[in-house]
Order: structure tokens, then sequence, then C-alpha cells
């Protein structure tokens, strides 16, 4: 069964998909002013608070602890085995070709990986574009390190040609990509939003941390967002971390997404919705934006810069 929650993305979202497809397909925006990361000038948010479908779907299942009957006393046994050990904050797992695919994480930052093909349905001509997905290589985290959070913690390979031939909305991401990859830097026509796969029904809030990543292996741009389809914070769990970059022999696009948070995000059971929040939510999420990417990479939970070393190990075969 699939896990990574593609389809939850998707479903209800002709609106919102569609505004990601006008983001991507309208090209650069004129240059900034200053100095932000942030360009919001053409960000399009739905104004009713909806709940994203996945929501519910993330949330763990909980179960009832049975009461069971104490047996008879008995001598103590001696202990058949050391207890397990806590992972030491350097200690490294490896994903080492599982499905062509190699890489190394903190042992801190998940219990496991999870590894999978997802099996693409056939494209239905009645389909919109963002509902059209290719068969690709899935890596989960399993219990990951910050325990509350929105979307699930991930690695996704795809194959680049077929994907941009079957999915209009891809190929005008992967296109974006790439333009950012040859420059190596925003410039100073900035992109209305930055590229993200798979297509989400809601559109990217703000951007802020770009960093350009460069191994021999992958090239790509790291960036944290948060997807949203109404005017609210950005919230500790919510935001993530994402890697959308292209293997260096043109073969392979890959999209990691990490859940994220940061000591100066208010926690969202505190917010209240106001008519002046809504007024000033440009000015917010430009503020929160610039705020955000002032702070150090390792100050973050997970910290970017662990994350940036999952990366910088990634190898696909």
């Amino acid at each position: 069964m699939r896990n990574h929650n593609t389809l939850k993305w998707m479903i209800g979202g002709l609106v919102c998909g569609l505004v990601m497809m006008a983001c991507s397909l309208s090209g650069l925006a004129p240059a900034d002013t200053g100095d932000s990361e942030v360009d919001l000038q053409k960000t399009q948010l739905a104004l009713q608070a909806t709940q994203l479908s996945i929501q519910a779907d993330q949330l763990a299942a909980t179960q009832t602890a049975m009461a069971v009957p104490a047996a008879p006393a008995e001598p103590a046994a001696p202990p058949t085995s050391a207890p397990a050990e806590v992972p030491t904050a350097d200690e490294t797992k490896r994903v080492n070709n599982v499905n062509g695919v190699y890489f190394e994480y903190p042992a801190w930052l998940a219990s496991d990986v999870a590894a999978s093909i997802y099996d693409a349905p056939p494209p239905n001509a009645d389909d919109p574009y963002f509902l059209i997905e290719v068969d690709h290589r899935v890596f989960e985290f399993q219990n990951y390190s910050l325990a509350d959070h929105f979307l699930t913690p991930l690695i996704n390979v795809y194959p680049l040609e077929e994907y941009q031939r079957v999915n209009p909305g891809a190929a005008a991401q992967i296109t974006l990509l790439k333009d950012l990859i040859s420059w190596q830097s925003l410039g100073a026509s900035r992109p209305d939003g930055l590229p993200f796969l798979p297509i989400f029904n809601a559109a990217q809030s703000f951007f802020t941390k770009v960093e350009f990543i460069n191994t021999d292996s992958v090239n790509g741009l790291r960036y944290l967002t948060q997807f949203q389809q109404a005017t609210y914070p950005i919230q500790n769990g919510q935001m993530i971390y994402t890697f959308q970059g292209i293997t260096t022999d043109g073969k392979y696009y890959i999209s990691a997404v990490f859940p994220e948070s940061h000591a100066i995000l208010e926690p969202y059971d505190d917010f209240e919705y106001t008519a002046e929040f809504e007024e000033n939510f440009l000015g917010y999420l430009m503020e929160i934006g610039e705020q955000l990417r002032a702070e150090p990479d390792e100050s973050f939970n997970p910290g970017l810069d662990a994350l940036d070393g999952v990366i910088e190990s990634l190898r696909v075969e």
C-alpha cells in the first residue's frame, strides 16, 4: 500500500492545482526591491479555512491498553541480553543499494527507512494533470524525530523524462528547476514559487533559507516552505524542509520532504483568526521569512545542516 500520500495531497485539488500550475507556468517575476528571499506578489491562497485531506490520515491510531493478569511471583531471572543502546549524536544509518538508491542519515532522525515502489495507475484522459503520476521509488522515514508533523517525511525518486512527458504541471516544475540549477541563483528576477513535486492541492505561502546543493550525483536546491489553503500562521510541523533536485545524469528527479520546526514560531493553538491578521498576512509572511532566514541552520529541529547531509550523501542508480 502506498504510504507517502501523493493522491491524498491531490484529491479535491482542482482549483488549487490550477493555481500551482499558473504559478509554475508564469515564469519569473519582476526584480525584487529588497534582499528578502520571500516573494509573495503572486501567492494565491484560498481564504476559507479548510482542512487538507491528509491531516486525518497522518494522526497515529491509538489503542487502549488491555489489562493482563499478573503471573505468580517468581525469582527474577538474570537478563539474557544487554539493554538497547541509545543512538549517539554522531551515529549514522545507511540505505545501501535499496532499489538502486544509497544515502545516509543520522540515527536520531528516524528509527528506520521503509523503501517501496509506487505503481502509478494508467493515466485517464479525463484526469486533471495533477492526478497523473508515474512509477517511482519511495523512501519513508519512520518514527521521525519531530513528533508532531503534518506531511510524511520521505524521499521520492521519479524518472524525469517520463514524468515531464505525461504531466504538463510536472514538466513546468522541471523546467523551472533546470533554469535555477543552471543559474545557481534566484537572480534579480525571482520566481513566484520555487520548484516542487509532487503537485499539491495547495499553494506555497512563502519560502526562505534557499541554498543550492551540488554533488557528483545530484544538483538542486533546498528551502523551507509551507503549503496552505487559508490564511493561518507558519507553524511547527507544517513548515517543511524540501530538496528538489535532478541527478547529474539527468535521469531522475529527486523530491525530499522533511517536516521542520523552530523555537521562534508561535504555537498554532494560540492563534486566533482576525480580520486584521488577514489584512496583514503578506506582511506577516515576509517578516517571518526574514526572521527564519536569520536563524542558524543548526537551530532548527531537525537541523538544516543535518538534512543537507542526507541529500549530499544521496546516489541513485
